[in-house]
């Protein structure tokens, strides 16, 4: 089984607060949260890039085949080069193999729901928090992905989606749930997991 998977399994069973008498160091965690922001960004700013691309040549069938082939490509390098988890989660997915958030993320993706109701703005949501799983120690970040009005072509109602688009959803994802949103709302998150048994290194 995957290392980090059964990390998330260990995790979603077993959430434990760190115990008091073992306190991670402030300035490690401060390290750790901003190397996390930074990871996140390289991956929103590299996926953003390439879609807007990817529009402008062909249009939103262009666009879905960079979500499909280059969003896990790119997450897979980054993941590589730092030997952290680093992923996506929906609150409605489009690809359940890769896209479902395990229990500690769809807590917080709730509290980022919670948040935006009560007014707080998309791009201050983020969460850090240390969770123990075994005898290890995770670090984990959430950084809230919103609902952008360009999103809306692939991920909007699914009565406003032209036919081409959604003929090239249904074949490319049968189980496809990441549809009917509105701009500004809740799509998911950037997810980093950090083992804090590795040495901290800047990425």
């Amino acid at each position: 089984m995957n290392r980090f998977i059964a990390v998330l399994m260990l995790v979603a069973i077993i959430p434990t607060a760190v115990p008091a008498s073992e306190p991670p160091q402030s300035s490690e965690l401060e390290q750790r949260k901003a190397g996390a922001r930074d990871v996140v960004t390289q991956l929103a700013d590299q996926l953003s890039s390439e879609l807007k691309a990817a529009m402008k040549e062909g249009g939103p069938k262009a666009a879905i085949r960079v979500c499909r082939d280059r969003a896990p490509a790119i997450k897979s390098r980054l993941s590589r080069e730092t030997g952290w988890q680093i992923t996506r989660v929906g609150t409605r997915v489009r690809n359940p193999l890769l896209g479902m958030p395990d229990a500690h993320e769809a807590e917080i993706l709730s509290r980022f729901q919670s948040e935006l109701d009560d007014g707080a703005a998309m791009p201050k949501l983020e969460h850090a928090s240390v969770e123990k799983a075994g005898d290890d120690r995770y670090f984990r970040y959430m950084k809230a992905i919103g609902v952008k009005p360009q999103c809306l072509g692939c991920h909007g109602p699914v009565e406003n989606q032209p036919k081409a688009i959604r003929t090239t959803l249904e074949e490319q994802y049968p189980a496809d749930k990441a549809v009917g949103y509105e701009a500004g709302e809740l799509r998911g998150a950037f997810s980093v997991i950090q083992n804090m048994a590795d040495a901290y290194e800047t990425p």
